[in-house]
């Protein structure tokens, strides 16, 4: 995806749609092409993070039970470095938020992968989705398992004050995370959230 691709945030929404819909179209060209999941995943994360205008994008993927997560992290205007990154893991083999982890976006995004948050309660999207720098208090995910609420306290003070989460869902199945991280404070707008969700599905199905 070349410079003139890249959609800026204030862009009318005609606009933003015609490039979430370039965008589309080459992540199911990268399916296609029958590359190992590492290479698409690099491939996908590289294109994103440079569409998008973000520092960090992050991929919180689920596999037969298994988990695992990838982020490209942009080092200049034109380059971003990719890695696949381990979880930390208890004596149980649970995984646990590690040293550079924030322990509240830790456990919303392995509670929305095994499928045990309400995400249709008030202070999400319908969809689940939503940018933390709209968030007004931390957000309350009712556990599906045990109908208690569990409290997930975001850090809105970090390296990356902005944040847009949105899960990849195929047949009603949360499959995955996808995280949008921005270290300046530039709020993803309700059309935005909207146009990666769209985006979110054709990647889930992608990886499916």
């Amino acid at each position: 995806m070349n410079r003139s691709t890249r959609i800026n945030k204030n862009a009318s929404l005609p606009r933003l749609a015609e490039g979430f819909q370039a965008l589309s179209h080459q992540i199911l060209h990268f399916a296609n092409q029958g590359l190992l999941i590492p290479h698409f995943l690099e491939k996908v994360s590289k294109l994103i993070i440079h569409f998008s205008g973000s520092d960090s994008v992050e991929l919180w993927l689920k596999d037969r039970g298994k988990y695992f997560r990838c982020s490209a992290n942009r080092r200049s205007k034109t380059s971003s470095v990719f890695e696949i990154k381990p979880f930390a893991q208890n004596a149980k083999g649970e995984i646990i938020p590690g040293p550079g982890d924030d322990p509240g976006l830790f456990r919303l995004c392995r509670d929305t992968l095994r499928n045990q948050a309400d995400l249709t309660q008030p202070g999400f999207r319908m969809s689940g989705s939503d940018g933390l720098n709209s968030l007004k208090k931390p957000p309350s995910l009712r556990l599906n398992r045990d109908k208690k609420s569990c409290f997930h306290e975001l850090n809105t003070k970090g390296v990356y004050p902005s944040l847009a989460w949105i899960p990849l869902r195929v047949y009603s199945q949360n499959i995955g995370v996808l995280l949008l991280k921005m270290k300046r404070k530039m709020p993803f707008s309700v059309d935005q959230i909207k146009l990666y969700e769209s985006l979110a599905q054709i990647l889930g199905i992608a990886l499916a």
